[in-house]
């Protein structure tokens, strides 16, 4: 998606005068997927990449540029009619999830994400009822040494219930 912002410039309320500029804001969203089934369990490996760009073309200058890189791995197994087990792993090995901010660099980092989940569906009132019980590692890490501080590393468990309608269901991991 390209938006273009043509500012007409002139003077402003307060004796401020607002300069004639060009403004473009780029922006891109790219998702590949494939899941294969083996029996009752599958496979689906995911790649997502993100961009944003904006630039002020009468100064020649780039105000904001960062891109997100996002491998994504998802297995999953039915372990009973209405009860789901998953794992997913956002960032592995050599391919981590990363942020990079090419107009401040110390916003830059690589993270890695693994959860576990068991997923019950139930009917309640005509209404799906959604009840997650989980764990996540979730483990991110700056570039710059200068925010090592904001770097971290935490493990969680967590019991989630959602209500909603049987559409819903694809919100789910």
């Amino acid at each position: 998606r390209l938006r273009v912002n043509w500012q007409r410039g002139g003077h402003q309320s307060g004796g401020f005068i607002a300069p004639t500029r060009r403004l473009d804001h780029w922006t891109l969203v790219n998702r590949i997927d494939y899941t294969w089934f083996f029996d009752k369990f599958s496979i689906q490996p995911k790649l997502k990449l993100q961009m944003i760009r904006f630039v002020d073309q009468a100064q020649d200058q780039t105000l904001r540029f960062e891109y997100e890189l996002i491998p994504i791995l998802l297995l999953s197994r039915p372990l009973a009619p209405r009860t789901t087990a998953r794992l997913g792993v956002q960032g592995w090995g050599p391919v981590p999830y990363r942020f990079a901010d090419k107009q401040r660099s110390l916003d830059s980092f690589e993270r890695r994400t693994l959860i576990a989940t068991i997923t019950n569906e139930s009917s309640y009132f005509g209404y799906k009822l959604y009840t997650i019980v989980g764990a996540i590692r979730d483990q991110k890490r700056f570039d710059s040494t200068a925010r090592k501080i904001s770097n971290f590393d935490t493990f969680s468990f967590f019991v989630r219930a959602l209500v909603g309608f049987p559409d819903h269901a694809n919100l789910l991991l």
